[in-house]
């Protein structure tokens, strides 16, 4: 309750079950909006959980987690990111911001403006592979690629082939 009275009017939020999906609110906001909601979650006295990211064949959605230790109250808030555009940083209100902003960006290409330090944390810097990004699968997909049948099709480790005259070991 604290926190909606610190959020902005222009940010969406919905109550959740917290049994059915672990989160009690789930907020929708723009870009622009991001550090004040994580002011307003720092004021209610929440801690930021993690940082993480979807790739949707449009853009990306960040989405940012914030609890509280004395009485569990997940908060998510997703925001829609269109490609090739940043995402303000929350580092200025929370410290614990650097590392999972440098993850988001390392994983899921999202850049952070006004990061102090937006390198890659797990890759190599000139790794140009490796992200969690959808185009080759989405890719595979809309040019009609098929997914295997659950029986027929699966891979089978040579040593299961009943077909072959030589023993297995």
């Amino acid at each position: 309750e604290e926190l909606r009275h610190h959020l902005p009017e222009l940010a969406k939020v919905r109550e959740f079950d917290t049994a059915v999906n672990g989160c009690r609110l789930g907020i929708e906001a723009e870009a622009r909006h991001v550090e004040t909601i994580a002011g307003a979650a720092r004021q209610a006295g929440l801690f930021l959980e993690a940082v993480t990211a979807i790739d949707f064949m449009d853009g990306m959605q960040a989405i940012y987690f914030y609890n509280s230790v004395e009485a569990p109250s997940r908060v998510q808030v997703r925001v829609r990111v269109a490609p090739g555009d940043p995402l303000p940083t929350i580092s200025r209100v929370y410290d614990a911001a650097l590392w999972h902003e440098r993850e988001v960006f390392d994983l899921f290409g999202i850049r952070f403006e006004g990061h102090p330090d937006l390198r890659r944390l797990l890759l190599p810097e000139d790794a140009d592979f490796g992200r969690c990004r959808l185009p080759p699968l989405g890719q595979a997909f809309r040019q009609g690629a098929r997914l295997p049948k659950l029986a027929g099709d699966l891979w089978r480790p040579r040593c299961l082939n009943r077909s072959s005259s030589r023993p297995t070991t």
